[in-house]
């Protein structure tokens, strides 16, 4: 259920146009390209050729993303070029030569919700325009309104991209930030996560991402993160909840951005998650699990009663 790390380009060529990966910061190459390389002769006359003509004209309605290596990166859903490719083409041609256009894509492209910022960028004469740019990775996923599902990335911002099921991300499922009580349902690109209650759940599903491998997190399956009481924690309240398949509950306490002098480390809490998953691995069930504590508590399933 989360991320994985990689280089990764965007290129506009041919026409507008996957499934993620688990990780953080990504850099990728933004690339609104379709002409082919020119040899570097006769420089100052071919650029006058160009300002005479539509040679040097970028299409922005073309959008492909590739990784730095030229091959497509699947990983990146492939709605987000067509997203994009949108977005660009309200702008019209632009000539590759001007500076002032070439912000303005620049801006558009920046401004994307799965764009975290724009590092470097270079004209591919003569009808070419790259941006090497960091990209938001996801994290979790939320529910919406019609049972679909978004994804949302560790700052908060809900990426573009719809999906039947949480999907999955590199080794396992994102998982999913509750409450599912309707307060996410009507979510859009672009929009950031405001509720504390939100904001703890997406901690607990950075930390889950950070310290569970995709084998862990295959064993564990899908898991919605329920941190509407995280803050309450006490010896009486299990505060953040996490809901797994085949009814199993795990009883978090404080989700990580709001640890207290007191509270159990993050890491240790997962090593007893992570001990509960080899129990599973050796034939045993249970029901309950609670990391709160030195020693996590767990509950065996009596399937005799």
């Amino acid at each position: 259920m989360r991320p994985r790390r990689g280089t990764r380009a965007l290129r506009t060529r041919g026409a507008p146009g996957g499934s993620p990966q688990r990780g953080g910061r990504v850099p990728v190459w933004v690339v609104l390209s379709l002409g082919g390389v020119l040899l570097a002769v006769g420089l100052k006359a071919l650029f006058e050729h160009f300002s005479a003509s539509d040679a040097a004209r970028i299409d922005t309605r073309r959008v492909a993303i590739e990784s730095a290596e030229g091959n497509r990166a699947d990983w990146i859903p492939e709605g987000w070029s067509a997203w994009l490719a949108a977005r660009l083409a309200a702008h019209g041609p632009v000539s590759s030569l001007d500076r002032e256009a070439r912000g303005v894509l620049t801006a558009e492209i920046e401004a994307s919700p799965f764009v975290r910022s724009v590092i470097s960028e270079r004209v591919l004469w003569p009808d070419g325009f790259a941006l090497e740019v960091e990209l938001r990775q996801p994290v979790a996923s939320l529910r919406t309104r019609d049972g679909r599902f978004r994804i949302v990335a560790a700052d908060g911002t809900v990426l573009p991209g719809l999906w039947p099921t949480p999907p999955e991300y590199a080794d396992g499922v994102l998982p999913v930030v509750g409450p599912n009580d309707g307060a996410l349902y009507d979510l859009r690109p672009g929009d950031v996560l405001a509720e504390e209650r939100h904001l703890d759940a997406l901690s607990v599903a950075v930390s889950l991402g950070a310290h569970l491998s995709g084998e862990e997190s295959r064993c564990l399956g899908p898991v919605l993160i329920d941190a509407e009481l995280a803050r309450a924690s006490s010896v009486a309240e299990p505060g953040t909840r996490l809901f797994l398949e085949d009814r199993r509950l795990v009883f978090f306490g404080r989700a990580p951005r709001e640890a207290r002098p007191g509270e159990l480390p993050e890491a240790h809490k997962w090593a007893h998650l992570r001990r509960a998953i080899d129990v599973l691995g050796e034939g045993a069930d249970w029901d309950l699990l609670d990391v709160r504590w030195d020693r996590g508590r767990i509950r065996y399933r009596d399937w005799a009663g």
